[in-house]
């Protein structure tokens, strides 16, 4: 058997060294940053709606860059793109948001098609990224990097993006801005937040009476809890939300159809102040709400304590609790069937021209071409009644079909005539109908309350 090349197993061996050297060093380039480190100069292609398709995040050095962690999927994270537009028209020349995410770039085009459409809004975005999520690890968006001459400046939450903070510290202040903990902490999802002892009430506001088949609580907006809501079968937990966020929770028992703010109407609040403080915030009192949102942001838990109860009492039990806790604001919330006009999709045939031909289930919007395939009919007007700019009417399916669809139209979705003339060649039509819906009402007795809360 022939001996193996001396100088052959060393170059081998060099090889495997430095390899691994490599890694170790990527590794350690690439670990989780914190405020105060120094951001690796990293280069990130697949960059949309922006004037390069691929940047060095060092081509910001000269400005103060924020990095916007976002999803399709979180509407919050959506709902902060007019403000993020808004502050990048304020400081054209001094910041730059950058919106990234890990989805593809096939997956967020119609989002950012879609808001330039309806809102006329430009938002660029990173996709396909994993080297940003590696540098800043964080469970929960959306969530913001602050970045300026390449150090870490703040790591926060959507509160603190605004015109102040960013003057302060192009100004160069000391400016301490809270930091945004959403991944010091492991939750149980299927436990209570309060009453399983995961994490500690900022204050507690409110608890139901004694001798309930169930114990409840109200709490101040508290910085450790995780977004959103769960329900489970013996508890609810609704974290740092307002006011009409919690009563379509209680109503709507988490389902998407009285999520809808259509589905919402507001009885005796007088003014703009008054409905800001449930959570309809008129665009001139944008930047004051910015300042005093957390201040009417609750945390809502409920534990069911006799296990005889029927689970789907617990939205009833909430309904009660917010009422009785809302009393002090003269706020009380009420189910209530109105007559409401509303946009309704129908069959004009009872020719079957929509059924799926099988495949994936895919949708896409690009350039005013709108496909949509092996989904539900519902799906169509969700979409629709995303598109709409205010005031829209509420879009309701009334077609009866169960099946799945296919649907190709080449039409601005935000155009109800061009979508019309499109739903022809389907026998389909958006049709105005006034018909009767459960309605929210969140009634105000006395006006002036919530205006004497926020002048203290």
């Amino acid at each position: 058997m022939p001996l193996a090349n001396p100088y052959k197993i060393k170059t081998k061996l060099l090889y495997t060294v430095v390899y691994l050297i490599t890694c170790i060093y990527a590794s350690a380039q690439y670990r989780d940053l914190g405020i105060g480190d120094q951001c690796p100069d990293i280069y990130l292609d697949h960059v949309i709606n922006y004037s390069k398709t691929s940047v060095h995040l060092s081509d910001f050095k000269d400005k103060l860059l924020i990095l916007d962690f976002w999803g399709t999927w979180c509407v919050d994270c959506i709902a902060t793109f007019p403000k993020i537009d808004s502050l990048q028209k304020k400081f054209p020349d001094q910041l730059q948001i950058l919106p990234v995410t890990k989805e593809d770039k096939s997956n967020i085009e119609y989002v950012l098609n879609n808001l330039a459409k309806t809102k006329g809004i430009n938002i660029p975005s990173v996709a396909n990224d994993t080297l940003l999520y590696r540098l800043f690890y964080h469970r929960y968006v959306p969530h913001y990097i602050w970045i300026e001459n390449g150090i870490v400046k703040a790591i926060t939450g959507s509160n603190e993006v605004n015109e102040t903070n960013i003057r302060a510290l192009l100004g160069n202040a000391d400016v301490m801005l809270p930091v945004k903990k959403d991944r010091l902490k492991e939750f149980d999802f299927q436990e209570p937040l309060f009453a399983g002892n995961q994490i500690k009430p900022a204050a507690i506001l409110y608890k139901s009476s004694n001798g309930l088949p169930y114990h409840s609580i109200v709490t101040a907006y508290t910085q450790e809890a995780p977004p959103g809501s769960r329900k489970r079968k013996n508890f609810i937990d609704c974290s740092n939300h307002i006011i009409k966020q919690l009563y379509q929770i209680a109503f709507g028992s988490l389902a998407l159809e009285l999520m809808n703010d259509n589905r919402i109407v507001l009885e005796n609040f007088t003014n703009a102040n008054d409905s800001m403080m449930v959570g309809f915030v008129a665009p001139e009192l944008k930047a004051r709400w910015e300042g005093i949102e957390k201040q009417y942001s609750f945390c809502y838990e409920q534990v069911l304590t006799d296990t005889t109860i029927n689970p789907q009492k617990k939205f009833q039990f909430m309904q009660e609790d917010l009422n009785n806790f809302f009393a002090n604001m003269d706020i009380t919330g009420r189910l209530e069937k109105r007559n409401v006009k509303v946009l309704a999709l129908i069959r004009t045939s009872a020719i079957d021209k929509l059924k799926a031909k099988g495949g994936p289930a895919e949708d896409s919007y690009i350039n005013h071409i709108l496909e949509i395939k092996s989904k539900p009919i519902n799906f169509f007007t969700m979409k629709l009644q995303a598109s709409f700019t205010k005031p829209a009417l509420l879009i309701l399916d009334r077609t009866g079909y169960n099946g799945l669809v296919d649907l190709h139209l080449n039409a601005d979705i935000n155009n109800i005539p061009a979508v019309n003339n499109e739903l022809k060649k389907y026998d389909l039509q958006l049709v105005e109908r006034e018909v009767e819906l459960d309605m929210i009402v969140l009634s105000k007795n006395n006006p002036v309350s919530i205006r004497a809360l926020t002048n203290k």
